[in-house]
């Protein structure tokens, strides 16, 4: 569901069978802009350290974005498979 724009990239929340995450997009990352799905309860932008997945992926819209990796029971992202 569309919730508005962020440093120019759309947000979205996810619905359905899904927890109602939120979908964004940083371009403010060191190494790269990143596609992040962080908690509904964390603000959008603020702490791309509590995302539970995350692409370097640079598609404009988040169902163009592959390659995502989810964060595992250690706290360390792997390849979704």
């Amino acid at each position: 569901e569309f919730q508005g724009i962020w440093d120019g990239r759309p947000v979205y929340q996810q619905t359905g069978v899904s927890s109602g995450n939120h979908i964004w997009f940083s371009e403010d990352e060191e190494e790269h802009p990143c596609w992040y799905i962080t908690p509904r309860d964390q603000k959008i932008g603020v702490k791309p350290e509590a995302a539970v997945a995350k692409s370097y992926h640079a598609g404009f819209w988040p169902w163009e974005v592959s390659n995502w990796h989810v964060c595992g029971k250690s706290g360390r992202f792997v390849p979704a498979l």
